[in-house]
């Protein structure tokens, strides 16, 4: 279970969720995940840290994705989406700092671009979005 893009750096999820809290790992579920939900952020949270408190740690993918749809199940979700796809996205956002990231590369690039230069970002996410606007604005 290790979402880093580079995995000589920071730590790997698994060790992450061993060490991390409830509380913490809630967090990141609601600011990154876009899941506007933080009651159920913080259902997954617990439910994360309870089977982490029962069983041996999470070191596998598909460990974490059955909490999270079991989780998820309760509350009826769309049968057309991978339950755990915005907890994966809001603890690899995390763990790569992707937000700080792309702040820097915008703080970065535009005072490099010349009169008339452009520069086109590829935003795939809600709050990518958000984040460059705020930028430009």
């Amino acid at each position: 279970l290790d979402l880093r893009m580079n995995p000589t750096v920071g730590q790997s999820a698994a060790d992450w969720l061993a060490s991390s809290s409830a509380e913490e790992l809630a967090w990141v579920l609601h600011e990154y995940g876009e899941d506007r939900d933080p009651l159920l952020a913080a259902r997954i949270a617990e439910a994360v840290a309870a089977r982490a408190r029962l069983e041996p740690p999470l070191r596998r993918t598909k460990q974490l994705a059955d909490v999270v749809r079991n989780v998820k199940a309760m509350g009826g979700a769309s049968a057309f989406e991978q339950p755990a796809r915005l907890t994966f996205q809001a603890i690899r956002t995390h763990l790569n700092q992707e937000f700080q990231q792309l702040q820097r590369l915008l703080d970065s690039v535009f005072p490099a671009l010349k009169m008339g230069g452009r520069c086109v970002v590829l935003c795939f996410k809600r709050s990518e979005v958000d984040l460059v606007r705020r930028f430009l604005r």
